[in-house]
């Protein structure tokens, strides 16, 4: 629809289609009614996969405001009212026509008015959406639930982008817009609607005429960027787009999403956790949590196409400093017995270039022999003067890892 008109378009186009949808629904159940006396006509319940009416929100804060002289009230927060329409009117158009459609089922069906056009300005028009509504179409009722953040979109649009630096991927970034790192957002599995919806059909007069505002977590972008590092082990952050840099995206909808994203990150995208888990827990389930559904989709032609699933070069051979101390046999025993992989180890012992007595030279072969005893097939040793830097290269050149000790009270030579 957006590629034939304006946003502002698609979204009238999207909500008369709703409203249609209904009107006939209503229709139907009229006509079966009246011909069947009432008695055996067919009840129906619509489930009604809806989102927010934002422009209706922002509408009804601006008229907020004018009766307030403009001040802010304790009750409301007002970080949406300076959200401008875009050019064509519109104000996230892809939501506000599902929302509107949504609105007008609870009218038609359960005689819900119009909640944005409410006067009852002490209070948002969604605080009471927890009462059931008995239906004014007999046979008929209707629930909304309300998506917030899908899960999924981490494999689409949301998915990490590489960053490059001398040829090479160092690091993945989450290019989406959900404000502070820190702050919570609300998402969930689409695989949870398999088990919500049944739940709510199996409870029609507990959910009959609601909003549900569903949502399986809150969750911050920081914590959604280390599940991906843990998972894959690469360097993933949040490196959110600012509103300006989403707004002028080579895309047309960009600047419905930057509106979206700014909706998203706003106290008005509050879900409810609490109760999305107590309709769950009626089938026996828990909402799936983001890391459960990483887990379940690390193979997403997504992740491979940004590399994400690659894997780093294989390590192979590491050189292990200061070998002969507790912390650096243990790491060699540990790699050694490392049963995913065979390395070969270059155990450096502190050596300098000054000549040695015979004392000092068997002390330096006892030391040796002592590595060598743990494995001697797969370990060399080299001596090294920790102080030069040339006296390391040899046993750093071609080597994939490297470990690395220092000794606080060990003697030193003086510094310069």
């Amino acid at each position: 629809g957006a590629a034939m008109g304006s946003l502002r378009e698609s979204e009238e186009l999207e909500y008369k289609s709703i409203k249609s949808f209904f009107d006939v629904l209503v229709d139907v159940q009229k006509e079966e009614s009246r011909n069947e006396d009432g008695a055996n006509a067919m009840e129906r319940h619509v489930v009604f996969s809806t989102l927010d009416n934002v422009r209706g929100l922002v509408q009804w804060l601006e008229r907020y405001k004018a009766k307030n002289n403009n001040s802010p009230a304790d009750d409301i927060n007002d970080d949406l009212l300076d959200m401008k329409p875009l050019d064509d009117g519109g104000i996230v158009p892809h939501y506000s026509g599902k929302g509107r459609g949504g609105e007008y089922a609870l009218s038609l069906i359960h005689g819900i008015t119009d909640p944005w056009n409410t006067q009852e300005f002490h209070k948002l028009p969604w605080g009471d959406a927890k009462r059931p509504t008995s239906s004014i179409i007999p046979g008929v009722a209707v629930t909304l639930i309300t998506l917030p953040f899908l899960h999924c979109n981490f494999a689409l649009s949301a998915a990490p982008l590489p960053t490059t630096s001398g040829g090479r991927t160092t690091q993945w970034s989450i290019p989406v817009c959900l404000g502070d790192a820190s702050h919570p957002i609300d998402m969930i599995s689409v695989s949870d609607l398999k088990y919500i919806v049944p739940a709510l059909f199996q409870q029609r007069e507990k959910y009959q005429g609601r909003t549900i505002k569903l949502s399986g977590e809150k969750i911050t972008m920081d914590e959604v960027a280390y599940q991906f590092s843990e998972l894959f082990g690469k360097d993933v952050i949040y490196s959110p787009l600012t509103l300006e840099e989403m707004n002028v995206l080579d895309i047309p909808e960009a600047p419905a999403f930057a509106q979206m994203c700014r909706y998203l990150a706003s106290s008005y995208a509050d879900h409810d956790v609490e109760e999305t888990r107590s309709i769950l827990q009626t089938c026996g389930r828990e909402p799936q949590s983001f890391q459960d559904w990483l887990l379940s989709h690390s193979d997403e032609e997504a992740f491979a196409k940004v590399g994400l699933t690659l894997d780093a070069t294989p390590i192979h051979c590491v050189t292990v400093f200061d070998a002969t101390s507790i912390r650096g046999k243990s790491v060699i025993r540990g790699l050694l017995a490392d049963t995913r992989k065979t390395y070969t180890i270059r155990a450096c012992i502190c050596s300098n270039d000054a000549p040695y007595d015979s004392k000092q030279a068997q002390e330096l072969e006892e030391k040796a022999n002592e590595i060598l005893s743990i494995d001697s097939e797969h370990i060399t040793i080299y001596y090294v003067d920790f102080d030069k830097l040339h006296s390391c290269v040899s046993a750093l050149e071609g080597a994939g890892g490297a470990f690395a000790v220092t000794d606080f009270f060990s003697p030193h030579p003086q510094l310069p």
